[in-house]
């Protein structure tokens, strides 16, 4: 039986203080950075928030500062 070795990712928000450790199998790694698998299919058990630290280095809180979420904002005219 073949065991699958974690990785071991050290994440930090490039804007702010926020790290976050996550480790995730070799084999979802590698089919993620390696061979171009989208991310949201190889890491469906991750947070889009973790997700998106991982492929920008944005956490959560800062990405909903930068891009706030407007829907429902309009104005009724």
């Amino acid at each position: 039986m073949l065991m699958c070795e974690d990785v071991e990712l050290e994440l930090q928000c490039k804007y702010c203080d926020y790290e976050e450790l996550l480790n995730v199998p070799e084999s979802d790694y590698n089919a993620w950075a390696g061979n171009g698998v989208p991310i949201q299919e190889v890491f469906d058990y991750l947070s889009a928030g973790q997700r998106e630290l991982m492929i920008s280095g944005t956490c959560d809180t800062c990405w909903n500062k930068f891009f706030p979420n407007t829907e429902g904002d309009v104005e009724d005219e």
